[in-house]
């Protein structure tokens, strides 16, 4: 049954059953870490191109990592996982999608890895902000400083200036919580390579549910 998608809201935690998965109808879902300051660190976005809980198709019982909202949407569809395990039993299609999906999130948590370990802090916010264009409706969406430091697991200063750096190229503007993408293509080039191997991944493994570009 769908629901509002909710900026904030805390979908799974690794403290929590898992009970329920997720297939959102847009938006944009942070799958992050806690590291020892108490903070978290993105490893993966999900959109409208896959779903939340990738655990269940595998068989697992717990979330490895919390998944929060990052941006908002008309509607999510929840599925009791024990559903979803009987449809993946009578629906081999059905299975092989998401086998092929959680395939290619895997391949975006490894990227993701040694992205944060070997790119600049200017090429990691350029591939979040496209990977966030991928996934919301128009060239504009909500943003807060505290966001993207999950998304590049940096401090906030940093974001500051990587961010203060973009505006003055005008390839974003960004403004009382909002960022508006106004050069894609200056951003496809300032991101590091790990943005184009990730997409892809995913066309190559579920190209009948991707075209990274979804409407809300």
């Amino acid at each position: 049954m769908p629901a509002p998608l909710v900026a904030r809201q805390v979908l799974l935690t690794p403290d929590r059953p898992l009970d329920v998965v997720y297939f959102p109808g847009g938006g944009v879902c942070s799958m992050g870490v806690a590291v020892p300051d108490g903070s978290m660190v993105e490893v993966s976005a999900i959109g409208c191109e896959g779903m939340v809980g990738i655990e269940a198709v595998l068989g697992g019982t717990d979330p490895i990592a919390t998944v929060v909202v990052h941006v908002g949407a008309m509607k999510v569809f929840r599925m009791p996982v024990a559903v979803l395990r009987d449809a993946l039993d009578i629906n081999p299609t059905f299975r092989d999608l998401l086998m092929r999906y959680t395939q290619a999130m895997l391949g975006s948590v490894v990227h993701a890895a040694a992205c944060n370990r070997l790119h600049s802090a200017d090429q990691r916010l350029a591939r979040a902000l496209l990977v966030m264009h991928d996934r919301v409706s128009g060239d504009a969406f909500p943003f807060t400083q505290d966001m993207l430091a999950v998304m590049l697991g940096v401090r906030r200063p940093t974001i500051t200036m990587a961010a203060g750096a973009l505006q003055r190229d005008a390839i974003i503007q960004y403004q009382h919580g909002r960022i508006d993408i106004l050069n894609r293509e200056a951003l496809e080039a300032i991101a590091c390579e790990c943005y184009q191997d990730v997409v892809s991944i995913f066309r190559r493994l579920v190209p009948e549910s991707l075209v990274l570009t979804c409407p809300d």
